[in-house]
């Protein structure tokens, strides 16, 4: 739009009445414009009835032309991106969020005076005072029966208690466990098992029970006396090799010393001379 200025020039000739379009017949009276009453503004309220005169004055009017947008663009925070501008037709203009650093916030200054809100790094001052422990009074370690020691996570490393470790009991072994007032076990001693006959009822008569009926054998094994032949032969096998008794002209070896004795394999230490004998007894 456009605003045009019009020099109005009038007699001073006074007059009663309101101004007809005859009274500007020519553009001489008007100057900058031409034309009737009907283009000026507001055209009634020239005439000064009080004084009864036309006015010597300058009016501003609409002009009837129409303007027109050239270029539209657009300016935005930092934080915000625009494009399609300018616009110098038609088009749309679109307005995003820019793209931030990971972990921004959107948040006023860390700290000073107030100002408006940018994207920055979350400070310490950003969170609130929650009811978290106090520093210095968290367990920062442990010690005692069982050890550990952070930051983060750590294994728990159990307090040695007993000096001796290993394994403890067996057929033949008792155990006997000395355990502290935590539940630790404190020492573990292995101990051989001896019952008295007389604690078992009935052993003996149970054991003579249980016994396989054996045969008693006396003889004399085979084998040849001549000074150098030491292998000799029972005729069974021995329930047991200690009830071997064995004699050499009367005399009874020693088991073991005199001669060893394997199944029915009897093995002499020296050999028996010509004219000696040999008698064993045993059971099979």
């Amino acid at each position: 739009m456009k605003y045009v200025i019009l020099a109005l020039l009038f007699s001073t000739t006074a007059f009663a009445g309101k101004l007809q379009n005859a009274d500007f017949a020519t553009s001489a009276y008007i100057t900058g414009a031409g034309g009737a009453v009907s283009q000026l503004l507001n055209s009634s309220k020239m005439y000064n009835s009080v004084d009864a005169e036309i006015m010597d004055t300058s009016i501003a009017r609409w002009d009837a032309n129409s303007g027109s947008v050239t270029s539209v663009s657009a300016s935005v925070p930092s934080f915000l991106s625009v494009s399609g501008v300018p616009i110098t037709s038609t088009g749309t203009i679109a307005i995003t969020l820019a793209t931030e650093v990971s972990g921004s916030v959107f948040a006023g200054p860390a700290s000073g005076s107030d100002a408006a809100p940018t994207f920055r790094a979350l400070v310490a001052s950003d969170i609130p005072a929650l009811p978290y422990q106090a520093t210095g009074s968290y367990i920062t370690a442990l010690t005692g029966d069982a050890t550990a020691a952070g930051p983060g996570s750590v294994p728990i490393t159990l307090a040695t208690v007993n000096g001796s470790p290993g394994t403890f009991g067996s057929a033949s072994n008792s155990l006997t466990i000395a355990v502290n007032g935590k539940g630790l076990v404190t020492s573990a001693v292995t101990n051989s098992i001896q019952i008295a006959e007389g604690q078992v009822t009935n052993l003996v008569s149970d054991l003579a029970g249980k016994q396989a009926a054996t045969t008693d054998a006396q003889e004399v094994p085979s084998g040849v006396i001549d000074n150098a032949n030491t292998a000799f032969t029972l005729a069974h096998t021995p329930v047991a090799n200690a009830s071997v008794l064995l004699h050499q002209d009367g005399l009874l070896m020693r088991q073991g010393t005199d001669y060893t004795i394997s199944g029915v394999n009897i093995t002499m230490t020296t050999a028996p001379a010509i004219g000696q004998t040999l008698d064993a007894t045993y059971d099979y």
